[in-house]
């Protein structure tokens, strides 16, 4: 029998809703996952989404979390509304899939924590390049425990696409985050990062153009060039998501989600300081 999951969003029309019921409904169909109630804070343009898709709509979140088995929270590029739509479904206690950015705020995302630990509803956040192939095969050879630091960059805007180049530096090295501070000019946003335990990390966005999600990790023995580019990288967010919307375990502890967080506001906590180190 297929697992009932409902979408709920800010406007469902947008990449990560299409592309997430084209998988589950299609390529990962054996997870059997039935996209089957959605609702949308932006209401046409997500009935029409709705529609499309034969997907059942509903006219607000409560009920997509009364009648789904698990929940997809999407908004992935809107996450002021995050908490707002967690208050509305967090309570029905169901497993609870939050896309990217998990929250706007580390306040936020302790409000959303809290408010999941309340009702006792399972939580999971990540950025899809987590599951890049190319970083899950590296982590997954002995030499990835002799790294001793990371260079990762990305395109964009650092409040939306930081994300992409700090959660694959925190798969690699872990949450326990030492101190970062930023540098960079304009639409180009570098992080330095020191862990605990002494390594290091650079976390860098070019809103200029022309840079690719890619990852170069270096150990004594040399260094090795991640290409993080990789479509694939829904498939294996998708395998996880299912597994955790039938199981409510988490593959990612919530404290995990919430240093992601930490270092994205705390980056710009450092900007405003003029590239002064923050600890975190």
């Amino acid at each position: 029998m297929a697992l009932r999951v409902g979408f709920v969003d800010y406007n469902l029309e947008n990449f990560h809703a299409n592309k997430f019921i084209e998988l589950f409904h299609g390529e990962l169909q054996q997870h059997g996952i039935e996209v089957a109630y959605c609702y949308g804070m932006i209401e046409e343009p997500s009935r029409e989404w709705a529609k499309r898709q034969g997907v059942e709509w509903l006219a607000r979140a409560e009920e997509v979390a009364e009648k789904a088995d698990a929940i997809v929270l999407l908004a992935p590029d809107n996450a002021e509304v995050h908490l707002d739509l967690a208050q509305r479904v967090f309570p029905a206690g169901k497993p609870t899939y939050v896309d990217k950015t998990f929250a706007d705020s580390i306040a936020t995302a302790q409000q959303m924590i809290e408010l999941a630990a309340k009702h006792g509803t399972p939580l999971f956040s990540s950025s899809a390049l987590r599951y890049a192939p190319a970083l899950v095969e590296y982590i997954a050879k002995p030499e990835a425990a002799e790294a001793i630091d990371a260079e990762g960059q990305g395109p964009a805007e650092w409040e939306r696409y930081g994300i992409h180049t700090v959660e694959p530096l925190v798969t690699l090295f872990g949450p326990a985050l030492k101190r970062l501070r930023t540098g960079g000019q304009g639409a180009l946003f570098r992080v330095e990062l020191e862990w605990k335990d002494g390594r290091t990390g650079l976390a860098t966005v070019n809103g200029y153009g022309g840079v690719s999600f890619g990852m170069r990790i270096t150990s004594e023995k040399g260094s090795t060039w991640l290409d993080l580019n990789d479509a694939r990288f829904y498939n294996g967010l998708l395998d996880a998501m299912a597994t955790f919307l039938k199981t409510g375990e988490s593959p990612i502890p919530i404290s995990t989600t919430l240093m992601v967080v930490t270092i994205l506001e705390k980056a710009l906590e450092s900007r405003r300081k003029d590239g002064a180190w923050v600890t975190l």
